[in-house]
């Protein structure tokens, strides 16, 4: 059985590309991922974005952008998530390890400590009830990726948000990815999803997807 990509999303430093539509770089007055505004991913307001903590907001707008781009069944117990991460949630971590410090320990960013709180997310805010997973560490990539390949042969799922949240304590270099994977011959697949080998990084969602628009300067 052929797995292929759908489509997908990375947001990073440089700005927000999609796999069918481009790389679209951050306005002047964006310093990187930290600066996301919701309209540049919502045609209408979204109830709850702005109260998302980053490495939420920022999955939960990577999936978005992904999933304006392709149709989905309206079986949303279809539908599964997978989510890696290599450093868990170590900015919420320390965010609320600070709040502790100052003697106001934070409810809401205590809630937000768990490596599986983007995925929750997502799940809640797009109706999604399909199975899920949660991968921490060096190859979490690799496990993601393993695991969204499984799912779809399978066929405990028709479709999986493939979603990696790459976070660290400088906010603006904060990375997001979202692949949408299926089997081959029930969606309008774009390429197949290569093999996989414990080297794979980061750097592969780039190398995948287009160009980036020319530095005018």
């Amino acid at each position: 059985m052929k797995i292929g990509i759908v489509t997908g999303s990375l947001i990073d430093k440089k700005g927000m590309i999609t796999l069918r539509k481009g790389f679209r770089s951050w306005d002047e007055n964006q310093a990187g991922a930290a600066d996301l505004r919701r309209d540049q991913v919502f045609d209408r307001p979204h109830t709850g974005f702005g109260k998302l903590l980053l490495p939420e907001k920022l999955a939960f707008a990577a999936v978005s952008l992904a999933l304006r781009e392709v149709n989905l069944p309206l079986d949303r117990t279809r539908i599964a998530i997978v989510l890696g991460t290599a450093s868990g949630s170590l900015s919420t971590d320390i965010d609320y390890m600070k709040s502790v410090v100052d003697g106001f320990p934070s409810p809401a960013i205590f809630a937000a400590t768990l490596p599986s709180s983007p995925l929750a997310e997502i799940a809640i805010m797009h109706n999604i009830t399909g199975p899920n997973r949660v991968f921490v560490g060096a190859n979490s990539i690799f496990d993601m990726l393993e695991e969204s390949d499984e799912i779809l042969r399978s066929s405990a799922a028709s479709f999986v948000l493939s979603v990696f949240v790459d976070d660290c304590i400088n906010s603006n270099e904060l990375r997001v990815a979202t692949l949408i994977t299926a089997q081959w011959n029930s969606a309008p697949c774009i390429m197949p999803l290569p093999q996989f080998h414990s080297g794979l990084d980061f750097s592969y969602f780039r190398a995948i997807m287009p160009e980036e628009e020319p530095d005018d300067n």
